[in-house]
């Protein structure tokens, strides 16, 4: 009798360790800075019989664990008379070098990415009224999030980080 229909097994054991730092500072008055770093050290410590026979080995690196990630963002509240308060933002992200199958594929191995946020909020002083104009990946990089590959159709499929997009949000309390 044959197995219908998707049967997921444990492929594999692994350890861990790293850490993570994070800062939050207020500067002066109005101004916020956030701040963080991790770093992960990650391997497998154990592979299965049916990991092995599709190519896994203790060689290969974890799926979607970079080994340091960053982060960091700056922003200032600015009182506009009685109407009600600005707030741009600015955000930085790093991530080092991911692998998106268990194989390593090098077709689907993303190097490093850099990545720049940013936005103007708007918030009434009544507090009912608020908004935000925002542009998330300013710098319009291209980057894998995901992939796949099938060695036996030979097909190797990726996933794409939306490009450079804008975004618009109102809010209204009642």
């Amino acid at each position: 009798v044959g197995e219908i229909g998707v049967i997921t097994r444990n492929a594999a054991e692994a350890e861990s360790f790293g850490f993570e730092l994070e800062l939050l500072a207020l500067p002066a008055d109005g101004w916020m800075i956030e701040a963080g770093v991790g770093y992960l050290d990650a391997e497998y410590s154990e592979i299965s019989g049916l990991a092995q026979d599709a190519g896994l080995t203790k060689n290969h690196e974890l799926v979607n664990t970079p080994e340091w990630s960053v982060t960091t963002g700056i922003s200032y509240r600015w009182e506009v008379g009685g109407l009600g308060t600005l707030i741009p933002r600015v955000d930085y992200s790093y991530t080092s070098k991911v692998y998106n199958n268990a194989l390593n594929t090098p077709l689907l191995t993303q190097s490093s990415v850099e990545l720049v946020n940013a936005s103007l909020a708007f918030e009434s002083s009544d507090e009912k009224w608020s908004g935000a104009i925002a542009v998330h990946n300013l710098t319009d990089e291209d980057y894998l999030v995901t992939g796949n590959d099938d060695p036996g159709s030979g097909i190797i499929e990726g996933v794409y980080a939306m490009p450079r997009t804008w975004s618009v949000r109102i809010k209204r309390q009642f």
